[in-house]
C-alpha cells in the first residue's frame, strides 16, 4: 500500500480552495495540472509503499500518539515551491496554531522513525498543494508579485484527528482513501 499521513480539510476549506484553484485557471496563462477539490489535504508524512506486517506495527504504534484537544488552523496566503528557481508547486500557507501541529508532526515523525521510516531530513512547512505546474512558473512571483488576487485567511477550523490515508495512482489521477484516524 502506498501511504502517507495527512490532515484532512472541511468542506467550506476545499470550497475556497478550489476558488482560489479558479481565479488562478482563468485566463490560464499557465500549464498547471490541479489538484482535485476532493484531495485537497495538510501532508504530515509521506511513507511510500508499506507492506502488511509493517502496517500493523505502525497501526498499533500510532495508539501511543498523545492527544491533547482540536488544533486550530487557517489557511492564508499563496506559497511556492522550491524556495528558490522556477516554481513547480502552487501552494497555500497554513496558519493558526501551528506550533501545537509542529509538535503533532515531531512525534508522528518519532513514532514512524522508530518503525523504520526515514526522517525527512527538511524541517515542517504545513500547507496545501493545490496546484502543479507542468512548465516552470516565474520566480517573480513569491516575491510579492501577485499576478492573481488571494482571498481574506479562512476562518479557523479544528483538526481533532490525523489521517492514514492510502494512494491509489490511477489514469485521472490519484483517488486518496482513508485507512485510519488518530486523534490529536
Amino acid at each position: 500500500m502506498r501511504l502517507f499521513f495527512a490532515i484532512e480539510l472541511p468542506p467550506a476549506i476545499r470550497g475556497r480552495l478550489g476558488h482560489v484553484q479558479q481565479t488562478w485557471a482563468a485566463p490560464d496563462k499557465y500549464e498547471v495540472s490541479w489538484t482535485k477539490r476532493e484531495n485537497l489535504h495538510i501532508t504530515l508524512k509521506f511513507l511510500g509503499e508499506v507492506d502488511d506486517h509493517r502496517l500493523g506495527e505502525l497501526l498499533e504504534a500510532m495508539k501511543s500518539l498523545p492527544s491533547s484537544g482540536p488544533i486550530e488552523l487557517r489557511t492564508e496566503g499563496m506559497e511556492y515551491f522550491p524556495n528558490r528557481g522556477p516554481i513547480r508547486i502552487l501552494a497555500v500557507q497554513v496558519g493558526g496554531d501551528v506550533g501545537r501541529l509542529q509538535r503533532v508532526y515531531d512525534q508522528l515523525e518519532d513514532i514512524c522513525e522508530l518503525h523504520g521510516f526515514k526522517r525527512e531530513g527538511r524541517g515542517y512547512r504545513p500547507h496545501i498543494t493545490i496546484g502543479r505546474s507542468r512548465d516552470e512558473l516565474p520566480g517573480y512571483l513569491r516575491h510579492g508579485h501577485r499576478e492573481k488576487p488571494w482571498p481574506e485567511a479562512s476562518p479557523m477550523f479544528a483538526v481533532s484527528e490525523i489521517a492514514l490515508m492510502e494512494s491509489h495512482l490511477e489514469a485521472g489521477g490519484p483517488r486518496y482513501v482513508k485507512v485510519a484516524g488518530f486523534p490529536v
